[in-house]
Order: C-alpha cells, then structure tokens, then sequence
C-alpha cells in the first residue's frame, strides 16, 4: 500500500518504504521504479511532470530527484554543517525550478533543466525553512519556524534571482498554507490557547484579525487584505499536511485522507474522503487518494 502520493500534469508517483513508482495519470501505465537508499518520507513532482523529488525524514542530509525525460537522478545535499530541511517546486510548469533549504535557514533556486544549477539563494534571517509550496511564478509560501520557537511560522518567498523573503504573516501551533486563487494563499491555524489575552493586554497584534482563530482563511499576498475567513477544524490535521483553494472549495489531507471544506460562495457541505494516504495537485486541481491495494483514484476539484 502506498504510504506516500503525489501528482502533476499526466505523472503520479507513489511511494512505500524505499521505493518509489511513477505511472501516468490518464492509463495507469508504469514507467519507472527506482529504489532509493533511505525510506521515503516526502515526494513531490513539478508542475511539468518531468521532475519528481524524494526525500527521507529528517534531519535530511540529502535528496534526490528523478528526470523522466533524461532519464537520470541527482543528488542534492546538504551545504553545511546543518541540514538540509523544506523544498518545493515553483508553480510555474514551463521552469522547472526547485527551491531547497539546504542548511536550513537559506533557500537555493535550483533550475533543474540547467543540472540543477543555482541561480538564485535567499537567507531567512532566523527563519527555518521547513516546508516550502509553490503558489504562482517564483513565489513560494513556506511554514516553519524561528530558533527556540515551538510554534510554526508562516512567510511567502520571493524565489528568483532578486529573492527575498517577507514578513511573518502567521504564527499558530498547527500551520498549514498552499496556493489559492492568483495572488493568495490559503492556509489553516490552530492556535491552541496560546493567543488567549488577559484582560490588561494592550500589546499591538501584528496578526489582529486572525488572533485566536481556528479555521482556515484566504490572504492576498501583495497588499495583506484577509479575503475570508472559514471556522473549521480536523483534529487529524497535522504538520506537514498540504491544502490548497479554488474558488468554491478548500482541499486539506488530514494525516491520510482529504477534507473538503467549502468556501463562501460554494453550496456545498464540509466532507471527508478517508485513505490510505493522499495527494494534492494545486495547479490541476486535483486529489489523488489510495483506497485500495492497487487502486488509486484521481479526482477533479
């Protein structure tokens, strides 16, 4: 049984243990099977379907990527003596470009249609790059957090070649965050009791109107505008799980299977599709989920 899935244009890989399957979406056709010398932990494919990462758990000191067109692996590694921690593909599928945090606190652009060269690198300023997805072009938002804090983080990276990496824009106990509509991202906050005021607490908020909110909302990137805010919670909602909007749903795995929460203007009703273990594709928006031994469904969002 797949415990690891993951999806893009007309490829979906999975993965058990130390093994790794790629087949297309549209027939179910096998294409490769490579065995990788640690257990998989994470996959992810690019936009194109040409580029599928791998990686263990970490503390990583590496990861590998496949090339179907090329037909070749390679290894990226750490560049320190810290580790190698997030990565993420850009959402655009005519670049390729990989960003990996290989000391933690940096991200690197790699451009994997050049051997993975890098053109471009970007320091966090204390931020550790845990998870990194693509929203739109070279933009990335990446949960993670600052040293010492046991809280995660949430900042949007700006991943080209004049690369920065903006301002704090959450802060929450369970933090997950993924693309939406152009020029957003939605994300889901469990702030536990931590955002809690005492009655004398006249401290600024620099995240007001999402203070000691649980739920999912939808923010605007460039001008910080909350765009909706949804009560909700899946306690099977975890770190490291992924989401992402369209304009009528919201789609979060919950440690297996994927929650469907609807958004305002949707008529729908929250839902829950169990699994095995699932994966999401934002740009298709897609959700691939094993049900069965051999059998894993692809649905349309």
């Amino acid at each position: 049984m797949p415990q690891h899935v993951a999806l893009a244009a007309d490829l979906l890989a999975t993965a058990t243990d130390d093994v790794l399957w790629l087949t297309t979406i549209a027939d179910g056709a096998h294409l490769r099977t490579l065995s990788l010398p640690w257990a998989i932990d994470e996959i992810a494919v690019s936009p194109s379907g040409r580029f599928i990462a791998a990686a263990p758990s970490v503390p990583r000191r590496e990861i590998v990527v496949y090339d179907r067109l090329e037909a070749a692996t390679t290894t990226i590694s750490k560049s320190s003596d810290r580790w190698l921690s997030g990565f993420g593909f850009a959402a655009d599928p005519h670049s390729d470009l990989l960003v990996v945090a290989r000391d933690q606190f940096s991200c690197s652009t790699l451009d994997l249609r050049a051997g993975a060269q890098e053109i471009a690198r970007l320091v966090g300023g204390g931020f550790e790059f845990d998870r990194l997805g693509g929203l739109w072009g070279d933009v990335l938002v990446s949960v993670g957090h600052y040293s010492g804090e046991t809280r995660d983080s949430l900042v949007v990276v700006h991943a080209g070649p004049d690369g920065s990496c903006g301002d704090e824009l959450d802060f929450a106990y369970r933090l997950i965050a993924g693309r939406a509509e152009q020029g957003a991202f939605v994300a889901f906050r469990d702030p536990e009791d931590a955002e809690r005021p005492a009655p004398d607490d006249d401290d600024d908020d620099d995240h007001a109107d999402i203070h000691d909110f649980l739920g999912i909302y939808i923010r605007d990137v460039a001008s910080g505008e909350l765009r909706e805010k949804i009560a909700w919670d899946d306690p099977g909602v975890r770190r490291g799980d992924h989401c992402f909007a369209t304009e009528h749903w919201v789609a979060i795995t919950n440690g297996g299977g994927v929650s469907l929460v609807p958004r305002a203007r949707s008529a729908g009703s929250p839902a829950t599709l169990p699994a095995h273990a699932a994966g999401l594709d934002p740009i298709g928006r897609r959700i691939a989920l094993t049900v069965e031994e051999a059998n894993i469904d692809v649905a349309q969002l």
